[in-house]
């Protein structure tokens, strides 16, 4: 959703025949986080050049989809070459074709894979976990 809609889907009408595009606009999070337990999900895709810390990366990740993301803002803390590939904000869009490739042919796309993403992102960001080490960290 957003201001640019009506030119992505315009742009979109563009692409090769084998390629679907599905605009949903707005959805509710409740739904995004069903459909990442229900339904296949191989790529998260974040190009955003002015991202603070990720939020809807985590959630992907958390269900163990790999990403690929503009490694700026925060978004370095999430995702590393254990959980997907950062590319750089000047990054070309071939380059980020040639990315999503890489995640999609090569070993972040399989369930042993998965588990280790959604692993670690379940470590890192683990709300108890951090809350404790906060208070230690805030009380010596």
């Amino acid at each position: 959703d957003g201001e640019l809609l009506d030119d992505i889907k315009s742009r979109a009408k563009t692409l090769p025949s084998n390629i679907s595009t599905i605009f949903k606009g707005s959805v509710e999070h409740g739904l995004i986080l069903k459909h990442y337990n229900t339904e296949p999900v191989n790529l998260f895709i974040h190009t955003s050049e002015s991202e603070g810390l990720g939020l809807a990366i985590i959630e992907a990740q958390s269900f163990g989809i790999p990403a690929v993301v503009i490694g700026v803002g925060g978004v370095v803390d999430i995702v590393n070459e254990q959980t997907g590939i950062v590319l750089q904000p000047d990054t070309t869009n071939l380059e980020i074709s040639e990315s999503i490739r890489k995640v999609l042919d090569g070993p972040m796309n399989n369930d042993s894979y998965r588990k280790i993403i959604q692993k670690k992102c379940l470590t890192t960001f683990d709300v108890n976990f951090n809350y404790r080490k906060l208070y230690q960290l805030i009380t010596k």
